[in-house]
């Protein structure tokens, strides 16, 4: 009986461990504590960024918005990168201006720009295609993101622009999200 109730005792301890023990995994910060999203700009109040959709995001110091200087405006499409906040909200670390053309809420998007997001299948020069078929083209003064980056198959990419013939985007901005290996 005595060696029951010690048994018991250590099961009891281990269980109370658990917790910590499961909080000491590694924290891989990119993908577990951060949050990218996209969408157009319905308003703008100082720190505060509303999305259509009702997304909504806030601006700290340290904020970094590209290109550096630009005002956040309606209409304009950016990429967001943060911290997740409350109700699906976005501590912004980094918002980056899409491009300028315009979002009307029952017609869509109007203006000359283009957007796509999708796995690089191929490269060739100064042209990729994404899996989806589309295509790609990089001119003299794209910006490639992270900076220093090259562009491989088996990459995820948001690519914003010009529209192209065919549906394809002359590129301005090459964002790589995510690397995946093949």
């Amino acid at each position: 009986m005595k060696r029951l109730s010690s048994l018991c005792a250590l099961f009891g301890f281990a269980v109370a461990l658990l917790p910590t023990i499961g909080s000491a995994q590694p924290f891989d910060p990119y993908y577990n504590n951060v949050r990218e999203v996209e969408g157009v700009v319905a308003s703008v109040d100082k720190t505060h960024i509303q999305l259509y959709g009702g997304r909504d995001i806030f601006l700290k110091d340290g904020t970094v918005i590209n290109p550096t200087g630009t005002a956040i405006s309606p209409g304009m499409h950016v990429f967001v990168v943060g911290t997740p906040g409350g109700n699906g909200a976005v501590n912004a670390q980094r918002v980056d201006i899409q491009w300028h053309g315009g979002y009307e809420p029952n017609n869509g998007y109007y203006g000359d720009a283009r957007s796509a997001t999708g796995v690089i299948a191929f490269v060739h020069g100064s042209h990729f295609q994404l899996e989806d078929g589309r295509n790609v083209f990089l001119k003299d003064g794209t910006v490639i993101e992270p900076e220093g980056a090259t562009l491989e198959p088996g990459m995820l990419v948001h690519v914003t622009g010009s529209p192209g013939g065919d549906g394809a985007i002359n590129a301005a901005r090459v964002h790589v999200q995510r690397r995946y290996y093949q």
